[in-house]
């Protein structure tokens, strides 16, 4: 029991966490428009302040789940932490325009190269599986 209760208790530290950073970053869409438009490393303060959060929840031994808004730039949130994170990573996505949305953010905001990402879906025909940061789509991979 002592199990179960550890993971009822990060569970809910988690879900506390994450109900807070989405009340911090939801914004309305005047004021994400209103931002300047930002060269390609630059990241907002509150984009910077998830990753940073997540980065340390990951740190901790937690699961973060993390919630933008529309309009937010969760695709450069996503690049970001692809390109803090070591090891090998996958982005699961639903929709085939989100894969080469996400991919080419990676590409502008990362240090790496192109060589280091790839794409795993049936309805782009493409499955670069050695990749060290793969874009998936569910369909595909499930």
């Amino acid at each position: 029991m002592k199990g179960v209760a550890e993971a009822t208790k990060a569970t809910c530290y988690i879900e506390r966490k994450t109900k807070e950073m989405s009340e911090q970053l939801l914004l309305d869409w005047e004021t994400v428009q209103a931002q300047p438009v930002l060269t390609t490393t630059q990241l907002r303060p509150y984009q910077a302040e998830t990753v940073a959060a997540c980065l340390a929840s990951l740190t901790m031994g937690h699961h973060p789940v993390l919630s933008l808004p529309t309009g937010a730039g969760k695709s450069i949130v996503i690049a970001a932490l692809c390109d803090q994170l070591q090891g090998r990573i996958l982005v699961a996505t639903h929709r085939q325009e989100l894969l080469e949305q996400n991919a080419a953010q990676l590409l502008r905001y990362a240090t790496g190269t192109a060589e280091q990402y790839g794409l795993y879906s049936a309805g782009l025909a493409r499955r670069d599986e050695d990749a060290r940061i793969l874009f998936g789509g569910i369909q595909s991979i499930y």
